[in-house]
């Protein structure tokens, strides 16, 4: 089977081969959260429909991952072909092999820019090999290998190197402890992120498996918007009781138990008075500020104006440029009062509309009385 898909999908999948022995997964690497490349499946034998297939190795490669890893592996213990493999979630968490591979970071000398790291978990004792990037014009590398041996007080390591700088310190056996229990952590790490992987692996598979079944169309952003446009569209008009439940502009004053019960004289008074006093307070904060804005615009002229002035006549080479701000500046200062005149008479007449509206209200007939 080869599947070839366009972007777009969720799981960013760009290929997917699958052969009796293997599987290879291609991605839009720029599209995945990790850079992901590729990732190749291996089997030991042919798959049978009614076995759990035995997994031999996965490869996955990385571009601009964050980490600047471009290299993962994971090698699993030979299984007889004759005998049922257990599941591949079993054998991820017992693999003979780990590997991951760094590209290098200029930032860091290169005797300390790990290179490759490989965990070798099926070996008896267990080793944890580090091979770091080539210094320049060498053609050796430093490694440094931790070999966990079992004691009666629990684990110890032993640690053995080869360093190409002659004249670098030897690491202390602080450094040596911490960095081991760090690489142990990291062990554990890799057999998670191998677990992960493999989970989203099998989702893959399994939505795959669910597109061939039940296909369905998937509409683009683009198609989905102008769908959402027409709906809205399309949608019938509210009634004037609808938007009148959804917006109350006497909710905010209203006492809460005003739903169940008439309000009293004293309360529907207290209500008028509150709805009257915020409109009042936000029509005033309304004029102050055009007035302030006002006030700003006359000043700057008149500061413009006097430093004009004080200048030499035969020496001034700016009489356009001041013409142009003056004209700017007296058009502006022309419609803020405008608006501030025309608030002045919206702002009479949206009293008015408030008091007549507040009169008309069932609610506070009381006040009519």
């Amino acid at each position: 089977l080869n599947l070839q898909l366009d972007p777009g999908r969720p799981d960013a999948l760009m290929e997917l081969v699958e052969m009796p022995d293997g599987r290879e997964f291609t991605f839009y690497h720029m599209a995945t959260l990790d850079g992901m490349v590729k990732r190749i499946e291996t089997f030991t034998r042919n798959r049978a429909p009614t076995k759990n297939f035995a997994m031999h190795k996965v490869i996955e490669t990385f571009e601009g991952h964050e980490q600047r890893l471009n290299y993962r592996s994971i090698t699993f213990e030979p299984i007889d072909p004759n005998t049922d493999a257990p599941q591949v979630k079993l054998q991820i968490e017992h693999p003979r092999k780990m590997t991951h591979k760094f590209d290098r970071n200029p930032e860091v000398e290169a005797d300390k820019d790990l290179r490759k790291r490989t965990f070798f978990t099926g070996l008896r004792p267990p080793k944890i090999h580090l091979v770091f990037h080539y210094g320049q014009d060498r053609i050796t590398a430093a490694t440094r290998t931790y070999t966990t041996e079992k004691t009666i007080n629990g684990d110890n390591f032993i640690m053995s190197e080869y360093v190409v700088d002659p004249f670098a310190k030897p690491m202390k056996f602080t450094e040596q402890r911490d960095e081991y229990i760090k690489l142990i952590g990291e062990e554990k790490a890799a057999i998670s992120d191998f677990r992960d992987a493999d989970r989203e692996a099998q989702k893959i598979l399994e939505t795959r498996e669910n597109d061939e079944k039940h296909p369905q169309l998937v509409k683009s952003l683009y198609v989905q918007l102008q769908d959402k446009k027409q709906f809205e569209a399309n949608k019938p008009k509210e009634e004037d009781a609808d938007a009148a439940l959804k917006y109350d502009y006497l909710a905010s004053y209203l006492p809460k138990r005003s739903k169940k019960t008439a309000l009293t004289k004293q309360e529907a008074q207290a209500v008028k008075d509150a709805c009257l006093k915020a409109l009042k307070e936000r029509l005033i904060d309304r004029a102050h500020i055009i007035e302030t804005r006002l006030e700003e615009e006359q000043a700057a002229l008149t500061k413009r104006q006097l430093g004009y002035h004080r200048q030499d006549k035969e020496k001034s080479s700016d009489d356009d440029e001041y013409e142009k701000y003056v004209h700017e500046a007296q058009f502006k200062i022309q419609i803020l009062k405008q608006r501030r005149d025309r608030h002045e008479e919206i702002a009479k007449q949206k009293f008015k509309e408030m008091i007549e509206r507040l009169q008309s209200d069932p609610r506070l007939s009381i006040l009519n009385q």
